[in-house]
């Protein structure tokens, strides 16, 4: 349209353009310290030409949508980051905890590095109580008749014991804590998982006309994408073609989000993660599941077999029936269904049944064919600290008990006139799994004899205090004796002389693995466990005897002490190697967000330029329909007024 009337619906119309554009410049402005908001930008397009019959003239200018400066490629790289981050995060929690558990920590603040007490340990740690011990049965040797030596002794043992207990009592008290945050965060995962699905439905509604115009809501879901990849290392890709702006949410091959659909929750007991997927089940007029029909999200490309592998078990929901594992005979992919189910209960009616949860556990290595890797990430991190490094340093505790007990009852035994059968401390394992190291009170350090007897016992276990006699780590294991075994060294049975590798299991069991066949057991030999030995058989009949009692890592050398302290420093070492890790990984999440903020972030400077720049299109607009105006009031007031 040409003329006066055309000119200023023209210039109306970059009114509304100039208008739209300083709204944007505001709202920008205000986002400028929000990180998970990407600027946006108004695009500005002509509405058309029009023939006048003079010339080809536009019909104005409007605001065609909105632009938002967001860059898939750099979102992925700053969650990569994150996860990294978040992992190294709760990997240092736990072990912090556990090393405030331990009672001493490594004190690099020094000149050299030394073993120091925490501040909460009072009485001082084990270390300090095993010194203690031993010295109060070298001073024992010197005085065996003075009942204050006697007394000292005991109570020197009893701290000790109970400082085992303790300490052993609060590292299982951390990895219950972890496995309670484990739990919690769970529950912000499968939260997480809901949101994304729901915000990825809004999203389609909103762009169904008009595409990329949902930005706020863009925005919205790459915050909870973000946070989702704190707990899981997670990947994003648009769904296409028609996917209205929907994304699929995967971690590794496993898809977890697919547009408004969420495939599963995840799942925590027993100290295994899995994810349960959620499907439909085909029921049989008799509530039998017959069939499990599969989406096509997790279709395998060949169409021959679920992208989840094997499937070890099935959980089925019914509202009426009592939810039920069974065993999956098959899981073959047929015409989208996983047929050939078997339960436990053949007879259970699950008419009512309403969905199928297929259970997918996750590990930390090694992850057979119907199971998935955990990835980086919050829950990863947490559990491997616990399962990892603080069970280890349980580990190492338990076997400085055990040692402690052998060494210290088969020394006092062998140096006395008791007949070689008192113990002074015992020790088992509580079903808990919590350590309960004891000393035996019925025992006198002196058996009844004060004399150069009991002297000869005090000095010889006063001095395992400083050493552990060394035990050979070769040896050819037969019936004429009962032998020591240390884990990791090499062994031969008899007249067999093939050699076989020690794998200490527990305090009371070992394994023999083949060197050719790692990993396995010698098929030809069996194993017996009887009270106080554990006998070798080799077609029924016993080829050698170990003692259980005999039993030791191979690395337990030097000091009770030293021992001790090398645990301190391990678990030491690997928080300081987490902390190094931890500052180097902030400096690239930092580099990678201030990336995406060149591109993506709000700049003060920029904002204002086009604030100054629409305000003045604005005026210019404004003053240009003041002058339309003017000229049709001419037209229509006063044309042809005389």
């Amino acid at each position: 349209m040409s003329g006066l009337i055309g000119s200023l619906q023209n210039s109306s119309g970059a009114l509304r353009v100039h208008s739209k554009g300083l709204e944007v410049a505001g709202k920008n402005l205000a986002n400028i310290n929000n990180r998970g908001y990407s600027k946006q930008r108004v695009e500005i397009g002509d509405r058309g030409s029009v023939d006048t019959g003079i010339a080809t003239e536009s019909m104005g200018v409007e605001a065609m949508g909105l632009r938002q400066n967001r860059d898939a490629l750099l979102d992925k790289s700053v969650m990569r980051e994150i996860t990294s981050t978040s992992s190294l995060e709760a990997a240092k929690k736990v072990l912090e905890s556990a090393e405030i558990a331990l009672g001493q920590f490594l004190d690099r603040t020094k000149d050299s590095t030394s073993i120091q007490n925490a501040p909460s340990a009072s009485g001082g740690g084990i270390s300090d109580a095993l010194t203690d011990f031993f010295n109060a049965w070298e001073s024992f040797s010197v005085k065996p008749n003075d009942v204050g030596e006697k007394q000292l002794l005991i109570a020197k043992a009893q701290i000790l014991a109970e400082k085992i207990n303790a300490t052993d009592k609060r590292l299982a008290q951390v990895q219950s804590d972890a496995d309670s945050q484990i739990q919690t965060d769970i529950g912000v995962v499968n939260g997480l998982l809901a949101e994304i699905a729901k915000t990825n439905e809004y999203i389609a509604k909103a762009e169904l006309v008009k595409p990329f115009s949902a930005v706020d809501l863009r925005d919205q879901r790459q915050a909870k994408l973000e946070e989702l990849a704190q707990y899981i290392d997670v990947t994003f890709e648009p769904i296409v073609p028609d996917g209205l702006g929907q994304i699929s949410v995967k971690s590794g091959s496993l898809t977890l989000v697919n547009g408004k659909d969420v495939a599963g929750q995840f799942d925590y007991s027993n100290k295994t993660l899995a994810f349960n997927l959620e499907l439909k089940p085909n029921i049989s007029t008799t509530g039998q599941v017959t069939a499990i029909n599969v989406p096509d999200f997790l279709k395998a490309p060949a169409d021959t077999a679920p992208t989840f592998g094997t499937l070890p078990s099935i959980i089925i929901n019914d509202p009426v029936a009592t939810n039920e594992t069974g065993a999956v005979a098959t899981a073959t992919l047929l015409n989208n269904k996983i047929s050939s189910i078997s339960t436990n209960s053949a007879g259970s009616n699950y008419t009512s049944a309403t969905t199928v949860a297929i259970q997918i556990p996750f590990k930390l290595e090694n992850p057979s064919s119907n199971e998935r890797l955990l990835m980086n990430g919050k829950l990863s991190a947490q559990l491997k600290a616990s399962v990892e490094a603080v069970q280890e340093t349980r580990n190492q505790i338990k076997d400085l008990a055990i040692q402690l007990k052998q060494e210290v009852n088969n020394t006092y035994n062998a140096n006395g006139s008791n007949g070689g059968n008192v113990e002074f401390f015992t020790f088992s394992t509580a079903s808990t799994g919590l350590l309960n190291f004891q000393f035996n009170s019925s025992v006198s350090p002196t058996a009844g004899v004060a004399n150069e007897g009991g002297n000869k016992r005090a000095l010889a276990v006063a001095e395992l205090g400083t050493h552990i006699e060394p035990v050979s780590t070769k040896k050819v294991l037969s019936t004429s004796a009962n032998h020591r075994l240390l884990d990791g060294e090499s062994v031969t049975i008899g007249s067999d002389t093939k050699p076989y590798k020690v794998e200490v299991l527990s305090d009371k069991s070992f394994m023999l693995r083949s060197d050719k066949v790692p990993a396995t057991t010698p098929p030809s030999y069996e194993y017996a466990v009887p009270t106080g030995s554990l006998d070798i058989k080799k077609s029924g009949a016993i080829v050698a005897n170990v003692l259980a009692a005999d039993i030791r890592p191979l690395d337990f050398q030097g000091s009770f002490a030293s021992n001790f302290n090398k645990t301190v420093t391990t678990l030491a070492q690997k928080l300081n190697t987490t902390n190094i890790r931890l500052e180097d990984q902030k400096l690239s999440q930092e580099m990678a967000v201030n990336n995406r903020d060149q591109f993506s972030g709000v700049s003060q400077d920029e904002e204002m330029t086009d604030m100054m720049k629409f305000q003045r299109s604005f005026q210019a607009s404004a003053r240009h329909v003041n002058v339309i105006d003017t000229l049709l009031e001419q037209v229509v007031n006063r044309l042809g007024v005389g």
